[in-house]
């Protein structure tokens, strides 16, 4: 009897043992769940603080036109209109990513070398210049070089032949006989590519697929040198 009842008590703190440990894990999972949306949450908080507002008053009547110019630069594509009206108020051009989702999105390759060069890795969303027409404002933050100024738009061109637009101004708040930007986009090929001049340096822009990177030209400069460099030594 004595034995029936050790079995019995044995059995039933097996049980609880167990259903405290499915418990516990449970609630782990549930906890780093909540992290995780949590995290989601004031990344995304993050960027609209961070994301500049633009043409808050315009009327839908000057929305309306905003997108009808869209349109008519890209006679080759058709363009998202909720994405054009989303672009229209947005001026932000960039937000912070990171190497491993860079690589996972844009297929241009990188080294080894390049990937530690110092250049900036980005995210982007293309109609928020798709939606800019001129003396309208954008701002480039790319607080890895202390780079966050304001630009105007002066010049929008357009290769009727092509999916090709290219947007050009001047940044504010410095010299802007020198201080400019030039940036061209394809829809079809989800790309964007340009440079901009900044107290006193060049960075050049690449995005694919709404990722890529901005790099101060010095860096591209020397991994060309080192490149040339090691080729020399090989021949």
């Amino acid at each position: 009897m004595n034995k029936r009842i050790y079995l019995i008590i044995s059995v039933v703190l097996t049980v609880l043992v167990v259903s405290l440990l499915a418990w516990f894990i449970s609630g782990q999972q549930e906890t780093a769940d909540t992290a995780k949306a949590i995290a989601s949450k004031q990344n995304e908080q993050i960027d609209q603080v961070n994301s500049p507002k633009l043409n808050a008053n315009l009327t839908e009547t000057q929305v309306l036109q905003r997108i009808k110019d869209s349109h008519a630069r890209r006679k080759l594509v058709t363009l998202d209109e909720d994405k054009l009206r989303a672009g229209i108020f947005n001026q932000q051009m960039f937000n912070l990513s990171t190497v491993d989702t860079v690589s996972m999105h844009n297929p241009v390759p990188l080294t080894d070398a390049q990937k530690k060069d110092g250049r900036i890795f980005l995210r982007n969303d293309l109609y928020t210049l798709e939606a800019k027409n001129v003396g309208d404002q954008i701002v480039f933050n790319v607080s890895g070089y202390g780079l966050n100024r304001r630009a105007v738009i002066e010049r929008i061109e357009v290769d009727p032949g092509e999916d090709i637009v290219s947007w050009s101004g001047s940044l504010e708040g410095g010299d802007q006989n020198n201080e400019k930007f030039h940036i061209t986009q394809t829809i079809k090929d989800n790309f964007t590519m340009g440079t901009i001049t900044a107290d006193g340096k060049t960075y050049t822009i690449l995005m694919k697929n709404g990722y890529g990177w901005v790099n101060d030209v010095a860096n591209e400069s020397a991994a060309l040198e080192a490149a040339e460099k090691e080729t020399d030594h090989v021949h």
